[in-house]
């Protein structure tokens, strides 16, 4: 339990040290805050939600069909 996590601290600090670096690149460039992280995030999370959303919601119905028997009788 304690290495996932270590793992989860580690992908989250991740995360944070990317929007970090981001913001310090912009403002070092510019020598103004620019806080337009936000909306690139959402839009990357909206395309991805989209794809997603279809290609999973007809998962359940694709895997929850019961099997052919092979000892119905075909009349």
């Amino acid at each position: 339990m304690f290495a996932q996590q270590l793992v989860n601290g580690l992908m989250l600090g991740g995360a944070y040290a990317l929007v970090a670096i981001g913001y310090t690149l912009v403002f070092g460039v510019l020598n103004l805050l620019h806080l337009a992280h936000g909306e690139v995030f959402m839009v990357g999370a909206s395309s991805w939600r989209s794809p997603a959303f279809h290609l999973w919601s007809s998962w359940p119905a694709r895997c929850s069909r019961p099997p052919r028997s092979v000892c119905s009788s075909s009349a």
